[in-house]
């Protein structure tokens, strides 16, 4: 995909070479997607399911109930699993202690003492193991606190520098798909706890930043009609809901992740060709 700019207007376009045409893309026709229109979707994206005061309100209630269930009985499984490693190395090194205290041990404390290392070695191996999977887990599981992490504000993307523009896209992990069949396209950004901070950052400049400002009436961001009538969303968010504040989750100490999307249908005249 490369850009134009015809007649001072720019396009993204796809243009596959002959035999390199991607699997979905119709034939070898190429595709002009007009920037003005994605833009226009994303905004609205942004402004209302990522930067919106309501963005909150798909997250059903029975969902984060049963889903911080869930998410707080593994947090109490990884803080009893490791206690048990560290009591477990306790254990182990009180043996050696008992060992040094004694001024002549005899064979047979010197074996129980080994096999006995030897068996809290193998329970500490399982442990780890078992930590190894929950804290994986923990990583991969989706986390709607996450959003609250970012500010609420306006954003016009028209009127924010490049530099800031790009540094917001890279931190939202902001990813758009176009389906020229049927002429809508996919907005998703995914926030990751390890990544957190760097999106709370990105966003808090941009939403804080002088052009966006010029959006913003009586401090809540606005919504085109052009844009609350193309905008179609939904948030994909299966879990969970917790008691992490926002320090605690801008810190770093966040865990999992959660994908946010938003479907837009763009013009028909002047949207794509």
């Amino acid at each position: 995909m490369y850009g134009r700019t015809p007649r001072g207007d720019s396009y993204y376009v796809c243009a596959p070479k002959p035999g390199y045409t991607a699997e979905g893309h119709p034939g070898n026709m190429a595709i002009w997607v007009r920037e003005k229109a994605l833009v226009a979707g994303v905004n609205a994206f942004l402004a209302e399911r990522v930067f919106g005061q309501y963005r909150a309100d798909l997250l059903a209630t029975h969902l984060k109930m049963a889903d911080s269930v869930e998410r707080h009985d593994r947090e109490r499984q990884i803080a009893a699993l490791r206690k048990a490693i560290s009591d477990s190395e306790v254990k182990s090194k009180r043996l050696i202690r008992n060992l040094e205290m004694t001024d002549e041990p005899d064979q047979d404390m010197i074996r129980d003492i080994n096999e006995r290392r030897a068996e809290l070695r193998a329970e500490r191996d399982d442990l780890r193991q078992w930590l190894e999977a929950l804290e994986e887990q923990a990583v991969q599981a989706a986390n709607p606190d996450l959003l609250y992490s970012l500010p609420v504000g306006p954003v016009d993307l028209d009127t924010l520098p490049d530099e800031l523009s790009r540094r917001l896209f890279e931190a939202l992990r902001l990813e758009i798909q176009y389906n020229r069949r049927t002429n809508i396209a996919r907005c998703r950004i995914t926030l990751v706890g390890e990544t957190i901070p760097a999106a709370h950052r990105a966003s808090a400049d941009a939403v804080g930043s002088p052009a966006a400002g010029k959006i913003e009436r009586g401090g809540v961001a606005m919504i085109t009609r052009q844009d609350q009538k193309i905008m179609q969303h939904s948030v994909l968010c299966p879990q969970r809901g917790s008691q992490q504040t926002r320090a605690g989750l801008t810190s770093g100490s966040a865990s999992g992740r959660l994908v946010v999307e938003g479907n837009f249908k763009l013009p028909v005249r002047g949207g794509a060709r």
